[in-house]
């Protein structure tokens, strides 16, 4: 891509130099000291630094608008970014970074769901994901498209990866249903619930739970309660509850896992 002239018009004050080319999947950086970013990081490769951007225009870490503009001033992407919940707020400030999940699918930049924290301490320039089919390979596992299950525990592979646990020991039920009291819309009941707790960087699967009330197909998302929670560990937890109240018929909850390609 010829970013010639494509201008950071919010957030920082950078303009791309004449003929700067960014490769296929490739990854740059704009710092604000090129000589103190390579001081601090000497492995990351001069070529990588696009530039400083101007004055101080650094990103906040209480969030603000970003907007990249073409050549031509139109709009390449445009969003706001913030610190608090729905936003991952473990990236507030702490050393963990900010970053897209599936950037090669383009996602909304503007849903903070396509966001999460870094699975570390933030390193500039690089990817931080770990793929199923890495975590395959560390387990011993031929299993490519992660549908067996060898340790007979009812989660297939693609399941214990995304819910990081152990493939080859059978593992403690990840969500166990509760019956909870919740106000929803103003109104207080009971209802079905799950807890999810995810690590992060495991971006090639997509974990959805799922309800129904007879089992037959047409199963419908359950609803998510409040923001997700950010843990200690680096792991985030969201609750869900099933779209009706647990007056109603039998309810069922369900995970589902589908691998991103």
């Amino acid at each position: 891509m010829d970013l010639t002239n494509c201008t950071f018009s919010a957030g920082i004050v950078f303009s791309f130099p004449d003929k700067y080319l960014l490769q296929p999947g490739a990854r740059i950086l704009i710092v604000r000291d090129a000589a103190a970013f390579q001081a601090a990081y000497p492995a990351i490769p001069a070529g990588q630094i696009a530039g400083a951007f101007t004055g101080d225009t650094a990103l906040s870490n209480n969030g603000e608008p970003l907007e990249l503009l073409a050549a031509n001033g139109l709009p390449i992407k445009s969003f706001t970014y913030n610190n608090n919940a729905p936003w991952p707020e473990a990236a507030d400030g702490s050393g963990a970074g900010l970053v897209l999940i599936n950037p090669t699918l383009n996602p909304d930049h503007t849903n903070p769901a396509n966001w999460r924290r870094s699975t570390a301490l933030a390193l500039p320039g690089t990817g931080d994901a770990y793929t199923y089919t890495t975590w395959a390979t560390a387990n011993s596992l031929t299993d490519a498209g992660g549908s067996l299950d060898p340790d007979s525990d009812g989660l297939a592979n693609l399941i214990e990866y995304a819910l990081g646990t152990p493939p080859g020991s059978a593992t403690t039920p990840p969500l166990v249903p509760l019956l909870q009291p919740l106000v929803v819309d103003g109104l207080p009941g009971s209802w079905l619930t799950v807890a999810l707790t995810r690590p992060p960087g495991r971006d090639d699967a997509t974990l959805t739970v799922e309800s129904s009330t007879d089992l037959t197909p047409g199963w419908l998302p359950a609803l998510p309660v409040g923001a997700p929670i950010q843990n200690l560990d680096g792991t985030t937890t969201q609750l869900y509850r099933h779209p009706a109240p647990a007056a109603g018929p039998r309810q069922f909850l369900r995970l589902k896992a589908i691998r991103v390609p």
